[in-house]
Formats: C-alpha cells, structure tokens, sequence
C-alpha cells in the first residue's frame, strides 16, 4: 500500500512546480528576491460528489531565494526555494509526515514564463488564448476567496494533458502570483482530487 500512495507524490510536486510571469504590464508571478507564498491543501480520494477519503494534507512554502544572470540567453533568472511537507494518514501510511527541500529555475523569455526549462504560461492572456498543444486553455477571470484572502479577477486557466481525461484548474492574480489549484484526475481507475491554496503571502 504504501508504494501505491508514494506514487502520488511526482504529481504532486510536478502541479507546484506551475506559476506565471511579467508581461505588457501584468505580474502574474512576481519576481523578486524575498518574495514568499505559503499553500496548504490535500489529496483525497473521491468517494461521491459530496465524499471524500482524504490520503494525505499538506503545505507548501515558496521563496524567491536569489537572481543571477545568464549571459548566453541575456536573461536574469531566479531561484525559487521549495519547502515541501507531506502529512500523510492512517490507513494508507502509518501517521507520518515527510518533508522535502528543493528549488525551482524561473525565468522568462520572449512572451513564456519557463519553471525548470518548461513553459507554464504565453503572455499576454485572454478569455480561450490556448498554447503548449492547446492542453492549457485561459476559461475566465473569477473572483476567488481562499484563506490568505479575497481576490478579484483571477485568471482561470484549465490544463489538459494530451490524451488524459485528468483535469487541473489555476487560478492566478496579478501582483500576487498563484491562488489555488485544484485537481482532478484518475489514478488506476480510481478518481482522485488534489486541492491547494494560498494561505500567506507577504506580496
């Protein structure tokens, strides 16, 4: 059993890893040295509409660590460090809690904000604008409250993969960075949902 939920845990740090970039005058992840964001959130199991089994909690601690330049590409990038804690929850692990130190390379070229050399978003962003394969789709702006507050406007962006049937929904604000998440996919055979969201930040 435990290595079936052990599993679960790429898919969850590969979601951290998304975020969004400075473009046409819009900050959907600001970059700066010092900037911090903390998330909490779970991993359940999907019982029924109104049922849930929920795996494991967790929380997520961000901080723009340092910034240096790339002369080749003629771009500054940032380091972004990761403090990742899982608590996971009897039956399926005995009570336990792991945690897990990393960092992630952001930086922006042209109209693409890249983590780790992958594009997570293409700027500026519009109502159905679509990119990477048209897996990433903009739905709307919503007006979202989680615990570190309200905010107005987000971006919704849906995410895809390419001959999946998993479903994962951003919401991002500008000046503030990533809001929530919140996933919905089926692992073998079984629905599973992982939410995340905002809880502090000092932007």
């Amino acid at each position: 059993m435990k290595r079936y939920w052990s599993l679960l845990i790429p898919m969850t740090v590969a979601l951290v890893i998304v975020g969004c970039g400075i473009f046409g005058g819009e900050d959907y992840y600001p970059l700066k040295v010092g900037n911090q964001w903390k998330y909490e959130g779970y991993m359940a199991r999907v019982i029924s509409d109104t049922v849930q089994d929920t795996l494991y909690t967790m929380t997520f601690e961000h901080t723009i660590a340092r910034k240096f330049r790339d002369t080749i590409r003629n771009i500054d990038v940032y380091m972004r460090a990761n403090v990742n804690t899982i608590h996971y929850l009897p039956p399926y692990y005995t009570d336990s809690t792991v945690t897990t130190v990393d960092s992630t390379q952001i930086y922006q070229l042209g109209d693409t904000l890249f983590f780790d050399n992958t594009p997570a978003l293409v700027y500026p962003l519009e109502v159905n604008k679509t990119w990477h394969n048209s897996t990433y789709k903009v739905l709307a702006k919503e007006d979202l409250t989680v615990p570190a507050g309200t905010y107005r406007n987000c971006w919704k962006i849906q995410y895809v993969p390419a001959g999946g049937d998993d479903t994962t929904y951003y919401w991002y604000k500008d000046g503030v960075g990533l809001i929530k998440v919140d996933s919905k996919m089926n692992i073998f055979g079984y629905p599973f949902r992982l939410m995340w969201h905002l809880i502090q930040t000092n932007l």
